[in-house]
């Protein structure tokens, strides 16, 4: 069996202290190579037709350790208002383009989040419940407490705001998650 890298130990960041790592724009790097399709309804017919808003292909951003971050969409207000005329305002200039912009949305979003081979996130906290789903390759997922547990395709993750990490122990495959994020209110018990 191939041994696996060391990976570099991780130093715990909280909301308050800034996240390490910067992404930039990264067009066409393509860990994350899919399209986001947006649906909407025809003004005059009330018929559901593709969105002519936003072309399909993503641009992600990249940390400096090779992570790729995309947000396919966001609002900033729940209940959405679907009406033909307020469908097209879903949002691309507000969509966060770091996982750091992710606490200044007050509604959802939709993320694709790529960790190659070696690499992780380090140990952080969020003000946001994420529903995670594992898409492609395997992941550890580690807790404050110590614990761990291997996510495979197809497993999911309820992430309720608490400190965590991944990290991607292959040395050959991507880990690919889908993640649909929403802010939280913490209360004393939540604070840690």
């Amino acid at each position: 069996m191939a041994q696996e890298r060391p990976l570099v130990p991780v130093k715990n960041y909280r909301d308050n202290q800034a996240f390490p790592f910067n992404m930039t724009p990264k067009p066409n790097s393509k860990l994350l190579n899919y399209r986001c399709y947006m649906t909407r309804h025809d003004a005059s017919t009330g018929r559901s037709e593709f969105s002519t808003g936003r072309p399909p292909e993503i641009d992600e951003t990249l940390s400096p350790l090779g992570t790729a971050f995309v947000c396919d969409h966001s609002v900033q207000l729940i209940p959405v208002n679907l009406s033909p005329a307020d469908e097209d305002h879903q949002d691309d200039a507000n969509r966060p383009r770091n996982p750091a912009d992710l606490k200044t949305c007050r509604g959802a979003a939709l993320c694709h989040i790529a960790i190659p081979p070696g690499t992780f996130i380090p140990m952080h906290k969020t003000d946001t419940l994420d529903y995670v789903v594992l898409i492609d390759g395997r992941l550890t997922l580690g807790l404050e407490s110590g614990e761990e547990r291997v996510l495979e395709p197809g497993d999911t993750v309820v992430q309720q705001g608490t400190m965590h990490s991944w990290r991607n122990t292959s040395e050959t495959e991507v880990a690919i998650m889908v993640a649909f994020v929403m802010p939280v209110i913490r209360t004393e018990t939540s604070a840690a």
